[in-house]
């Protein structure tokens, strides 16, 4: 389509040489000729444009009865005079413009003053390089002049912060944000005697000051540590007058200062610091004082406490005299800059080293130097990381540079410009500027400082310094009027230092920004044309932008000789646009500001082709032709922006004799003959209807209520159709039709055809689709699956309702999940979604297909009613309820045939009976395995046995006997609709099966004969018949006691025949016992043991028993006992016992 208009001119200017010259004219003209003056008689026209009004006073004079076939003038850009701004000529004044000078980022003509952007204003950040926004500029224009503001704001924005007189001033970062802030100490803020104040920077809103907050009266210097380990360094003022320290804690949450907490420090305080000295992750407070004390007060963080001073004394060099110290010089001195430790130095220049050591405390290090005498100035010297010292000494300066282990010294004479002994009081060295070189940095007046007057006093010199020199003074910084002293601090993390200056002379204050230097390249070849060095600043602390000045007009030089070799694009009016920009470059962060832009040029424009269906000036003449004798003008109406001065020249205007025979053609009427999802195609009438000067049909295409652009055309028809392939469903576009002809003639816009391209059509229901309880889980949740859709599905939208889905309208998914074809099926659960069904409640489902277009078939697949259920496995509990004739006490009993029993079971979960579930007994002993089963009723329970002897549950219990065991077993559920799984349980009742014995032993009391000789019969009878069998065999242990109560002998026995028989010799005064076998507990004789006594018998017992039975003969001596019992006293003294931890019998 953009291959067709841009060939499109060249096919018509053909063609209408190969018309003109076949033509008959309407009426002869005898010659041809050319037109080259306008309407003035002039061979160049210039006419003064009110901005907002058309002129139409400039004109053409050609002859009537002509054909033209060539036409263009030039409009003439000066930058010397009035641009008219962007200007168009439109002849007809029907809208469609012969010529333009017009577009955003064009600029004026001869003027550009704007960015391709149409703003006359650029803002660009740079950390480092930045280019400008882009500029366009006529191509082979001729730069008569480039005037351009370049202001460069740097990030911390330079200016004097009004903080009052300044006593001292630190940094760290209290805000824990890895940038560093100030924390400034004035003696003349109005209500405090001395107040502290932090100043922080941000991006957003530059440099902030807090509220004062008041600290030690007598303050004179700050240090900043992080005491309490919080992560944020902590604020500490010294008070030497007094000895006093304040130390302020930073807020953890909100980093404000916190009330100053007074430290008494040593007696006699000199100097002091703040650093982990004893490296224990919390900061101390160090100091010396007279006699020659290095004095220590660490801080616990436990205890949010400090320590009482722990004392060291340095000696004078080489003496045991304690010496007089001057200066204390406290940093990271190490070679990794990880451990904090101090410097002392003397009134003699000796320096001594002090640092923490394990096990010892306070220590020197032996690396002890000379020749410092004065406070160290600390700083990288040669640039290797580490801190050194520079101080004055008898003939100038000592240099002492740090190796990590020891300082290295260097005897430097003094220059002329730093004779003075306070040459470098309060001076300082860090890399100002940014170039990687450590400077020397010299607070110096040149004016009277005294008076208040406009013009700065007193400077910051600028001078050399390495390891072994100072060099002269290479230049002078003017940060502000009367600057104290300086010092370098990274606010932004730039890579470059801020300059803290405490300065002013009538305001006072803390200047900060940072040193910069910027540069411009014009040309884009990576070189600085332009430069500019110093500081930057905004309005919100007094101090202006730092601006790249041109007084020889670089600007102009450079870029003037780009115009012919810059690339262009050429619009369809002919003019040609190069497009440039400029190049920056800083060593700070910081903003460029572009204004005031003003690049004059000079050019001419030819008019001649345009981007109309015209296609060029000679038509356009062409179509005001009309037959006759004599001449017509044509008007030129200019319309401008701006007033100004507008020229033109150049015309050559050639023509053929005769008119050229021009008419209407036919209106096209446009027909939709196609419409789908993806193809649109329009027709209209036979292409003889539009005679045989058609060129070609010109299709627009556009949306409703939005004009045709008659300058570019959708596409262009060589016949009486169009197939719009390129359309998106559900847009509305609206066409139109217009035929081309010789001359630049074109019909009539047809009558616009509205057309909406449909949607394909909806993928079809979903296949497969289930909806199921979610298994093995506590409810709550349905599982939903189904098939993925092969008919262009985007995303399935779920639907859970309650009442049976009909139709979407209303309805809200529960999910919208999108479509994909890693497998072949898809799901969700209900509760992945956060939502929670209600067990039991019927649900319906639905699950809905819709394409990328959000269209879905209303034949959709749903699903109901389905229910939710609590599928996690609840746990079963068995009690029971055992009634017996015979024994039961606490999960034993004991039980014989004809013992009654009654057993109910009950089965419950969580307390809740369970219905209808079958239970099972099985009752074990020797000789008996019996099965039983059983539900449970409503209540839960099952009346498993209800006997009155246990015959009744059949022949084996007549040898229910020795241990026996009851086991309920309840074999589990999974559930149903109507109720939740329950796990398997079981439980036992242990026991023993018992058999019955009923002893008849007649007479206890056992005669014995003159021999001494007794005999017995016990008869043993079981509860049933068939249970005598087992008591044969039953042994009893008999046990013959003399009146002492001695054994004088034992023996065994069984049953036999259901009898114990049992013969033996005695006296009057013994006992018979006999016991049945206790390993058969299960055998219960109605009488065990059984005792007998005797009567009878000889004077003098013979202890001999004879019942073919094992006997133990035996001569004893009886023992005496007293006649009575006497009463018993026992007496328990008293013992005291010491209680543990010196405790009480109270406590």
């Amino acid at each position: 389509m953009d291959d067709a208009r841009r060939t499109g001119p060249f096919l018509l200017v053909l063609l209408l040489l190969f018309q003109t010259m076949a033509m008959i004219p309407a009426a002869a003209n005898p010659t041809g000729g050319t037109v080259n003056t306008f309407s003035n008689g002039q061979a160049e026209a210039s006419v003064a444009l009110t901005a907002g009004t058309i002129d139409a006073s400039l004109g053409i004079e050609v002859p009537r009865n002509v054909t033209f076939d060539s036409a263009s003038f030039v409009v003439n850009a000066k930058d010397e005079t009035p641009t008219p701004g962007q200007v168009y000529i439109d002849i007809g004044q029907d809208g469609v413009k012969e010529w333009a000078f017009e577009g955003t980022g064009y600029g004026n003509l001869g003027h550009q003053q704007s960015f391709i952007t149409g703003n006359t204003v650029d803002s660009v950040y740079s950390s480092g390089y930045v280019s400008s926004s882009m500029i366009h500029i006529p191509h082979g224009a001729s730069i008569g002049s480039v005037d351009l503001d370049v202001n460069f704001t740097s990030a911390v924005a330079g200016g004097l912060v009004p903080t009052g007189i300044v006593e001292a001033s630190t940094s760290g970062d209290m805000d824990n944000d890895t940038l560093p802030e100030i924390a400034v100490l004035s003696t003349t803020v109005t209500g405090f005697n001395a107040a502290i104040s932090r100043i922080d920077w941000n991006a957003s809103t530059g440099l902030n000051m807090s509220s004062w907050v008041a600290t030690c009266a007598g303050a004179t210097e700050l240090s900043m540590a992080d005491f309490n380990g919080d992560g944020m360094d902590d604020v500490v003022s010294f008070d030497y007058t007094s000895s006093n320290a304040c130390v302020h804690f930073t807020n953890s949450t909100t980093a404000s200062l916190g009330a100053a907490q007074l430290v008494v420090l040593n007696s006699n305080s000199i100097q002091a610091s703040a650093g982990d000295f004893n490296q224990d992750g919390n900061a101390d407070i160090i100091s010396i004082h007279s006699g020659g004390i290095f004095s220590l007060r660490t801080f616990n963080a436990k205890v949010g406490s400090f320590g009482a001073n722990q004392t060291y004394t340095v000696n004078m060099n080489n003496t045991a005299t304690p010496t007089t110290l001057l200066y204390l010089t406290a940093g990271h001195f190490d070679a990794n800059a990880s451990t904090y430790s101090a410097v002392v130095t003397d009134f003699s220049g000796h320096s001594t080293p002090l640092q923490w050591t394990a096990g010892s405390g306070i220590s020197d290090n032996p690396a002890h130097f000379d020749g410092i005498q004065s406070q160290p100035i600390a700083g990288d010297i040669d640039n290797d990381g580490d801190i050194d010292f520079l101080g004055t000494n008898q003939i100038g300066y000592t240099i002492a540079l740090n190796t990590g282990s020891q300082w290295n010294t260097t005897d430097v004479l003094s220059t002329s410009e730093l004779a003075s002994a306070s040459a470098l009081n309060n001076a300082s060295f860090f890399d100002h500027d940014g170039d990687g070189v450590t400077s020397l940095i010299v607070p110096r007046a040149t004016g009277d400082c005294n008076v208040i007057n406009p013009s700065l006093c007193g400077n910051l010199s600028i001078f050399d310094i390495n390891s072994t020199s100072i060099g002269a003074q290479s230049g002078a910084l003017q940060p502000w009027d009367a600057p104290m002293d300086a010092d370098g601090v990274d606010m932004d993390g730039d890579g470059v230092l801020e300059h803290i200056v405490a300065a002013g002379n009538g305001t006072h204050g803390l200047f900060i920004g940072p040193y910069s230097t910027i540069g411009m390249d014009i040309n884009l070849d990576g070189q600085t044309d332009l430069s500019a060095s110093g500081y930057s600043g905004s309005a919100q602390f007094a101090m202006d932008p730092l601006s790249i000045e041109d007084p020889m007009g670089n600007m102009t030089s450079i870029l003037s000789p780009l115009m012919n070799a810059l690339p262009y694009i050429e619009d369809g009016y002919g003019v040609r646009m190069s497009t440039t920009n400029f190049d920056f470059t800083s060593t700070t962060n910081g903003t460029f500001d572009l204004s005031n832009m003003d690049i004059g040029y000079d050019i001419d424009f030819i008019v001649e082709n345009n981007p109309f269906s015209a296609g060029n000036l000679t038509n356009i003449i062409n179509q005001q032709q009309t037959a006759g004798v004599g001449n017509f003008v044509v008007s030129l109406p200019v319309n401008a922006t701006m007033s100004g001065t507008f020229t033109l020249s150049g015309l050559i205007a050639q023509y053929s004799p005769g008119a050229p025979n021009l008419s209407l053609p036919p209106t096209p009427t446009v027909t939709l003959t196609e419409l789908t999802s993806d193809r649109v195609q329009i027709e209209w009438q036979d292409m003889l209807a539009f005679g045989d000067d058609l060129i070609e049909f010109e299709v627009f295409r556009s949306s409703p209520g939005v004009p045709f652009d008659l300058t570019s055309p959708y596409t262009i028809a060589g016949a009486n159709m169009s197939v719009d392939g390129d359309v998106e469903h559900g847009t509305t576009y609206v066409y139109g039709v217009r035929s081309l002809h010789d001359y630049g003639v074109t019909s009539n816009m047809s009558i616009p055809l509205t057309v909406t391209v449909p949607f394909p059509a909806p993928p079809a229901a979903v296949a497969g689709f289930t909806v199921v309880d979610t298994p093995s889980d506590e409810g709550g949740s349905l599982d939903f699956m189904w098939n993925i859709s092969i008919d262009g599905a985007v995303e399935y939208r779920a639907y859970l309702e309650t009442q049976s889905i009909q139709n979407l309208s209303g309805l809200q998914p529960i999910a919208t999940i999108a479509h994909t074809t890693d497998h072949p099926t898809m799901s969700l659960s209900t509760a992945d979604e956060g939502i929670t069904t209600i067990d039991g409640v019927e649900y319906y489902a639905a699950v809905v297909a819709f394409d990328g277009y959000g269209n879905s078939t209303s034949a959709f697949s749903t699903l109901g009613p389905v229910v939710s259920l609590n599928n996690s496995q609840r746990t079963a509990h068995i009690d029971y309820d055992l009634s017996t004739s015979g024994d039961f006490d606490q999960d034993q009993f004991g039980i014989s045939a004809l013992d009654s029993i009654h057993l109910n079971i009950t089965l419950t979960s969580d307390g809740i009976p369970l219905a209808g579930e079958p239970l099972y007994l099985t009752i074990e002993a020797m000789g008996v395995d019996v099965e039983l089963s059983g539900s449970t009723d409503a209540s839960g329970v099952w009346q498993a046995i209800a006997v009155e002897d246990l015959t009744e549950l059949g022949g084996p219990f007549t040898t229910f006997f020795d241990t026996a065991t009851m086991t309920i077993d309840y074999l589990g559920t999974n559930g149903s609709s109507t109720m939740q799984p329950v796990a398997p349980v079981n439980r036992s009742i242990q026991g023993l099966g018992l058999l019955r014995a009923d002893v008849a032993a007649g007479d206890t009391v056992l005669e014995i004969d003159d021999a001494g000789v007794f005999s017995l019969e016990v008869t043993l009878t079981a509860e049933l018949p068939t249970q005598n069998t087992y008591l044969e065999g039953l042994a009893y242990t008999w046990e013959q006691r003399d009146a002492d109560g001695n054994t004088t002998s034992t023996g065994v026995i069984e049953v036999k025949g259901g009898e114990l028989v049992l013969t033996g010799t005695a006296n009057a005064t013994d006992t018979l016992v006999l016991t049945s076998d206790p390993t058969k507990s299960w055998i219960h004789p109605s009488l065990n043991p059984i005792s007998f006594t005797f009567i009878g018998g000889p004077d003098e017992p013979t202890n001999e028993t004879d019942a073919n039975e094992t006997t133990n003969d035996t001569n004893t001596t009886d023992p005496t006992f007293p006649d009575t019992t006497l009463a018993a006293l026992v007496e328990c003294g008293t013992a005291t016992y010491a209680w543990e931890g010196n405790g009480t019998d109270e406590a």
